[in-house]
């Protein structure tokens, strides 16, 4: 059924501040925006009247760029997501020289949750990486593979996305058994990687690594043993609410099998009439603890 992923998305409060932060900060030189307010936005999203400004935001040479939407209507609120807490969603990069690209970012007023560290008894073991803060407390890693820790600091491309949820099982159902991912490995730990100064965060936790089909980014699902909080306010117009786009080769087909899964949708696929995906369909629909997925047909 999922042939690639399009893109990783979220939404923010100030679409412009944010692609200001990706650009100065983050250097990333692909960088586009518009204003979509057609009459299929609100098909795809469920939300009657939607209108959002969009941006694009791509380092060089990756294979797909994160998507960040401003909802103008209906206007969302924050999230409150967080670490340990179910729904949130972080975005990690690949980097090189990690500790000179964690200074300089430092310096300019990035806020980092730790130093650098290694990724004791994690997926990758022999690898080194560090969590900090982007626009609107949406959560964002870089990690620094052994092949990686010299020549010039900076970004090279994403290397997987992390998902807290409240019972891995379930997401696998979705994720594996419908939707066609695949998984690679289990572990369960207690995690020295995510404790963190002045900041509580329940250190045990199931986690499961599934490689997205058609590419080479994973997907990390995080299941913590006592969640730090109540769920995440997941709509998907709130400040900080995630959602994975993936590609297929017949939306109507997989919308019908999807339907008869189970599958909730915001309605029918629905033609993008404008912009640079014009001619191609598109529809949302919520998954495990209320995390939103689109499927995308690319034009003809």
């Amino acid at each position: 059924m999922i042939n690639g992923l399009t893109h990783s998305g979220f939404a923010v409060s100030n679409l412009e501040s944010t692609l200001d932060f990706f650009k100065e900060k983050l250097s990333i030189e692909e960088i586009r925006s518009q204003l979509s307010d057609q009459e299929y936005l609100s098909k795809v999203t469920g939300f009657p009247g939607a209108s959002m400004k969009i941006g694009f935001v791509r380092k060089k040479g990756d294979n797909f760029p994160l998507e960040v939407i401003e909802y103008i209507h209906p206007k969302g609120e924050p999230t409150h997501s967080g670490f340990g807490i179910i729904g949130t969603q972080h975005r990690c990069y690949e980097v090189s020289n990690l500790d000179s690209l964690y200074s300089s970012l430092r310096n300019q007023g990035v806020k980092f949750l730790s130093e650098p560290r290694p990724l004791i008894d994690g997926f990758l073991t022999d690898s080194r990486g560090v969590f900090f803060y982007g626009p609107d407390d949406t959560i964002f890693e870089f990690l620094e593979l052994p092949q990686n820790n010299h020549g010039n600091p900076e970004i090279k491309r994403i290397h997987h996305i992390g998902m807290t949820v409240s019972d891995i099982p379930n997401a696998l159902y979705l994720l594996c058994g419908i939707l066609g991912l695949k998984k690679i490995e289990d572990k369960e730990l207690d995690w020295g990687y995510i404790k963190f100064p002045n900041k509580i965060v329940n250190t045990q936790l199931s986690t499961t690594l599934l490689n997205i089909t058609g590419t080479q980014v994973f997907l990390e699902l995080w299941q913590f043993q006592t969640p730090s909080g109540p769920p995440a306010l997941t709509a998907h117009n709130n400040f900080g609410s995630g959602h994975l786009c993936f590609q297929v080769d017949d939306i109507f087909n997989d919308h019908a099998s999807l339907v008869k899964a189970g599958v909730k949708f915001m309605g029918p696929p629905a033609e993008v009439t404008a912009g640079i995906n014009k001619g191609a369909y598109a529809i949302y629909f919520s998954g495990f603890d209320d995390y939103r997925f689109e499927l995308f047909q690319k034009p003809v």
